[in-house]
């Protein structure tokens, strides 16, 4: 093989010159697998980082100690969480329905005379307290006196016929036994008697019937009870279609309210109610529910129920507000526990309680519950310390320390 001259030789190191500009641009271009390992654990260190500083963040911010401060503290024990707690004992307790509705009366009598006449005194007021039998009011009754006044005349002349009627039988059952006269006239004489008395009973009717009209132009209370509106003036004339007025019996007073739907499972027959009314704001009023309607108000979408006062109470006007708490519940001797304090794992509910200066979220039965207490059937004993207050309102997880702040003897049920 010849020598290469110079000139090749410079021809073919420029060429090799090239091939290794370009693999090296290659390999800048492109980092190797091994690069890309290096620079994926890298990213992934970063994000560890970023994620162990947000979580410092959080626990400091949920005043959760760090390790570090743990540390500090003292052999690693977390600090103490403050807590109020309720010392769980045995109350009466009671949930109320609060209802607003309107004092009724049942019935309503409507006040009518029997007969037709011209009005010419009225003897009652408006929200007037009035006993049975009272005259209300009356119509004239010239007519009615005078009906009376023939009737006991025909009257009286029908005694008198009857009378001088019963004298001429006499005389002729006389003539009879002297055989003076035949039987016949002695029949026809005592069949005169006969219609002479019937003649009296008639007219006795008639009087009775006109001294009837007469007592019908006076209008009386049929019950006790209190004077509604006056709907008609005297000089009016009235027939026995026209109301002159309203009463209202105090007998039959009731408070009737209305129902949410919501709340309509709540109520129930026979349930005891307390009643307020602004007139009397420091009085009670006890009823009973006497009677649920069938469906609802198409208007109000309510259901009423109609409460029946125990006592007959004077004051309580028809058409009155009143403010109504129908008992719903209650309970002797029972353990409570205000809701909120309540954890709900799906069916299953948690108290949270403190055992040696720790949590403990005991599982409970509930009997009953309402927005603001829980009535609890089993699962927490008398003397239990129950947390009912954190800070933040958090709820703390079996194990964690606590501090006891304050103890609180009673629940403020309101009731």
């Amino acid at each position: 093989m010849g020598k290469l001259s110079p000139k090749n030789l410079r021809i073919i190191i420029l060429i090799l010159l090239v091939f290794s500009l370009i693999i090296l641009a290659k390999k800048l271009a492109k980092p190797t697998a091994s690069e890309k390992k290096k620079e994926t654990r890298t990213e992934i260190a970063r994000t560890l980082e970023s994620k162990k500083k947000e979580k410092k963040k959080e626990e400091k911010a949920a005043g959760i100690p760090t390790a570090l401060e743990q540390l500090l503290l003292g052999a690693g024990e977390a600090e103490k969480v403050p807590v109020k707690v309720y010392k769980i004992s045995r109350i009466d307790f009671q949930d109320e329905l609060p209802i607003v509705g309107t004092v009724k009366s049942i019935p309503e009598i409507d006040l009518k005379f029997e007969v037709n006449g011209r009005i010419v005194e009225f003897r009652f007021k408006e929200g007037e307290r009035v006993r049975k039998g009272d005259l209300l009011a009356r119509l004239d009754s010239k007519d009615a006196r005078l009906e009376l006044a023939w009737a006991e005349a025909k009257y009286n002349a029908a005694i008198a016929e009857a009378e001088a009627v019963r004298k001429r039988t006499e005389t002729i059952e006389k003539l009879y036994e002297a055989g003076a006269i035949v039987e016949a006239r002695v029949e026809e004489a005592r069949a005169e008697v006969k219609a002479a008395e019937e003649r009296i009973k008639v007219a006795k009717a008639e009087v009775e019937s006109a001294k009837a009209r007469l007592e019908k132009t006076n209008l009386y209370a049929p019950e006790g009870g209190i004077m509604g509106p006056r709907e008609m003036d005297v000089g009016e004339f009235v027939t026995p279609n026209e109301r002159i007025g309203t009463l209202f019996s105090e007998e039959n007073t009731f408070i009737e309210v209305g129902v949410i739907e919501k709340d309509i499972g709540k109520v129930q027959i026979g349930q005891r109610a307390v009643v307020n009314v602004d007139t009397y704001p420091h009085t009670d009023f006890y009823g009973i529910i006497e009677n649920i309607f069938p469906n609802l108000e198409a208007r109000t979408r309510t259901l009423n129920v109609r409460i029946r006062l125990i006592e007959r109470k004077a004051g309580l006007l028809p058409g009155m507000f009143a403010r109504t708490r129908v008992i719903v519940y209650t309970k002797k001797n029972a353990l409570v526990v205000p809701s909120n304090v309540l954890t709900v794992e799906g069916q299953r509910y948690f108290v949270p309680v403190v055992m040696d200066n720790r949590v403990n979220n005991k599982e409970v039965y509930l009997e009953y519950v309402t927005m603001d207490y829980a009535v609890v059937q089993r699962g927490i004993e008398e003397g239990d310390l129950v947390i009912i207050e954190t800070p933040g309102l958090k709820k703390l997880k079996d194990g964690t320390p606590v501090e006891i702040t304050e103890t609180q003897e009673k629940l403020a049920l309101g009731t």
